[in-house]
């Protein structure tokens, strides 16, 4: 019985180790997703329907969903200053971290307009007062991935190398709006040596517009710089599809490795949130 009891304290103490814990850390990857500000009208910020001749208030709160820190300014537009005037149609956006494991939801506060005493058009009963709030901020993509390099180019030597070469990897996104999707490896012969080409397909996975040229920066192989046939992508080559870089450079012939490839996008982020309330005449 002694033997028997021993060995069930045994097995609830082996089941107990395999088991987390509340306190155990988990790993979360905050690059990773396609998004960056959020807007989110607040609920009876206005009402819905207001009488003329009162004052109204537009509160929105203001989020950085992504991956990275971040400013950049606020707009609101479409109101019509002579029924609906507001007192500031722009203002500086406060600077705004992304999520990280000390913030694990990125920063966000709540910013307001303050609309003045409203009007209804004559001959109206009521007015439709539609706007729209409009973020527009700087914001930054990175491409962190592991790759094998085989400058091998005989079939004997890529057997035997250490690593497999991915022809193609791809991505959901890095925690930011513009994202690289795929990345293709190529390798050919360059006389004595081999060059080595990446192909890295861009593509703008978020819910807003571009609102810069993507400028194309630091794309390294381990440490060591890679050439790029472009340094940035224009709005319309992103519309049409026109969102291919390549950046390669000379190897010589040597055993595989595994090395980390990185490349950062920068540009200028827009994002929109629409609303509207109705200005009713007092009878």
């Amino acid at each position: 019985m002694k033997n028997m009891i021993s060995l069930l304290v045994l097995i609830l103490l082996l089941s107990a180790c395999g088991q987390n814990t509340a306190n155990d850390p988990i790993d979360v990857n905050y690059k990773s997703g396609t998004e960056g500000i959020d807007i989110q009208l607040v609920p009876n910020h206005p009402p819905s329907r207001i009488f003329e001749g009162t004052s109204f208030t537009i509160a929105a709160q203001i989020s950085n969903k992504g991956a990275y820190d971040t400013f950049g300014r606020i707009a609101i537009i479409g109101l019509d200053q002579t029924y609906t005037p507001i007192r500031e149609q722009e203002i500086e956006m406060l600077p705004l971290k992304g999520r990280s494991e000390s913030n694990t939801l990125g920063d966000f506060y709540v910013q307001e307009f303050f609309g003045e005493q409203t009007n209804v058009p004559p001959g109206a009963k009521e007015y439709r007062a539609k706007y729209l709030l409009l973020a527009i901020y700087e914001y930054m993509t990175i491409l962190n991935a592991d790759v094998c390099i085989n400058p091998a180019l005989l079939d004997i030597e890529r057997e035997q190398s250490s690593c497999t070469v991915q022809a193609k990897q791809r991505f959901s996104g890095q925690g930011a709006p513009i994202a690289f999707t795929q990345v293709e490896e190529v390798v050919t012969p360059a006389g004595e040596d081999v060059r080595i080409e990446f192909v890295f397909t861009i593509e703008n996975r978020g819910r807003g517009d571009v609102f810069s040229p993507i400028r194309i920066d630091d794309v390294r192989l381990g440490t060591k710089p890679l050439t790029c046939n472009k340094r940035e992508i224009t709005e319309d080559e992103l519309k049409q599809k026109r969102n291919i870089v390549v950046c390669s450079r000379t190897e010589p012939r040597q055993g595989a490795y595994t090395s980390a490839l990185s490349a950062t996008l920068q540009y200028t982020y827009k994002t929109t949130a629409p609303g509207e309330f109705i200005v009713q005449r007092i009878r």
